[in-house]
């Protein structure tokens, strides 16, 4: 008669230690989150320059570091996954040593020029950057730097400057670049994880 009620008893105790042993264990991998250093190592490997922001977001059930860099040359601005690390956006911008605007490379440039008789003459010389690359070696460029279908690509002028704006999509990624529509220089580029 005891092995009667002492068999229940033992096989609840044994149930109820398995459900709490798997309660530990998936609460503790759940707040297996990175440390802010751990995710700044991590980037850092991957992206040249200091870090100027990190911050921990929570969005919904999805927990980001949010992280800024400035190189010498580029700013990136990412969003990293808080519990494996796995960069889920980026946002990079070139920086490029030579600041030329729309009115700089298109322009006619003044050339004041000395006679032989001493006097000044003012003439205009036209530039041989007036005009802009065209479309297909935008596409051309763009698949140097993202291999992607090209959704969208656009003449877009913002402060003066003049560039193409182009979206790409792969199966995994959606990208955006502006290029310089006289240079074909990188200006900017987006890449950012498909759901």
């Amino acid at each position: 008669m005891k092995n009667k009620f002492f068999i229940p008893v033992l096989g609840g105790l044994i149930v109820t230690g398995g459900v709490f042993a798997a309660l530990t264990i998936n609460s503790d991998s759940a707040s297996a989150e990175l440390s802010k250093e751990e995710a700044m190592e991590k980037i850092q490997t991957q992206f040249p320059g200091e870090v100027v922001e990190l911050e921990f977001e929570k969005e919904g059930s999805k927990k980001v570091y949010e992280i800024e860099i400035k190189g010498t040359d580029r700013h990136y601005e990412l969003e990293v996954d808080a519990d494996t690390g796995e960069v889920l956006k980026i946002e990079e911008e070139v920086f490029s040593g030579k600041k030329a605007s729309k009115e700089q490379a298109g322009s006619n440039q003044a050339v004041q020029t000395a006679d032989d008789n001493g006097d000044s003459k003012n003439t205009t010389k036209k530039t041989d950057k007036d005009s802009i690359i065209s479309v297909s070696e935008v596409e051309a460029i763009a698949h140097d730097f993202f291999d992607g279908k090209i959704e969208e690509l656009e003449l877009d002028e913002d402060d003066g400057r003049l560039y193409y704006e182009v979206e790409m999509y792969s199966s995994t990624h959606e990208v955006e670049l502006d290029i310089d529509a006289y240079t074909g220089e990188l200006l900017s580029i987006s890449k950012e994880k498909e759901d």
